[in-house]
């Protein structure tokens, strides 16, 4: 409720009139009391586009330096935003291909209850990706598990100059080691092993599996951007047989 200061009452009329519930006079959401769309309502129904891989080198903060390799592991990014129970918001992640839903993928649904705009954090102990392949002369897109995934601050409402804003996932190599075209015949161990030389920052055991073949990423002053197409909710059983 908004803080009323200094008030002079000269009636009863203008008491009544300055004493009211927080539904009549409005939430930090809706502090007009008017009963309009509240601030949330800014992102409810809307999908939003998350380009990881095409965050800037310098904005990869962990591993240090590692930027240029981070973004050759890390998809584009679905966010489908839902009104949830009282003020929670429903919120659905999944990836994308060239701009495009992957509809081979399934996707993950979290609840967020403490979002007060434009401030929001987004979090999913577990969330499958499929990656393409950066590999110019590749077709090759590769699937995998993200662990820990927190999105802070990326909706509409923020910046990218935003300080706040972060993304930070923790990869699991043995699955998305194909990515690392530049490296001849990839493996787990070599792309863990070219994380340590390069950056100096080996791969740690994994949260789900304790192999100890994963690596934590984090890239600040990061931003999504409304998608145009609404996000379609994808079950294990409604992945095509197609799919690769």
């Amino acid at each position: 409720m908004r803080a009323l200061t200094r008030i002079s009452i000269q009636s009863p009329l203008f008491l009544a009139l300055a004493v009211c519930s927080t539904a009549a006079c409005g939430t930090s959401d809706d502090p007009s009391g008017s009963g309009s769309a509240t601030p949330l309502s800014n992102w409810t129904g809307k999908t939003f586009l998350l380009d990881a891989p095409a965050i800037k080198a310098s904005n990869w903060r962990e591993p240090k330096g590692g930027g240029e390799v981070i973004s050759e592991f890390v998809p584009q990014l679905l966010i489908g935003v839902e009104a949830g129970a009282g003020d929670s918001l429903k919120v659905t992640l999944t990836t994308a291909l060239g701009n495009e839903q992957d509809e081979c993928n399934t996707t993950t649904e979290v609840e967020v209850t403490d979002a007060t705009y434009p401030e929001i954090l987004i979090a999913a102990p577990d969330f499958p990706i499929r990656v393409a392949s950066p590999d110019p002369d590749s077709s090759t897109v590769v699937s995998g598990t993200t662990h820990n995934v927190s999105l802070k601050n990326v909706l509409p409402g923020t910046t990218t100059d935003t300080p706040t804003s972060e993304l930070k996932a923790t990869l699991d190599v043995s699955k998305l080691y194909p990515l690392a075209y530049r490296i001849p015949n990839a493996t787990k161990e070599s792309v863990c092993q070219t994380f340590e030389d390069s950056v100096g920052t080996p791969c740690a055991p994994c949260p789900h599996n304790d192999e100890p073949w994963c690596i934590t990423v984090r890239a600040v002053q990061v931003a999504a951007n409304e998608f145009e197409k609404p996000l379609k909710k994808i079950s294990s059983s409604e992945i095509p047989s197609s799919c690769p």
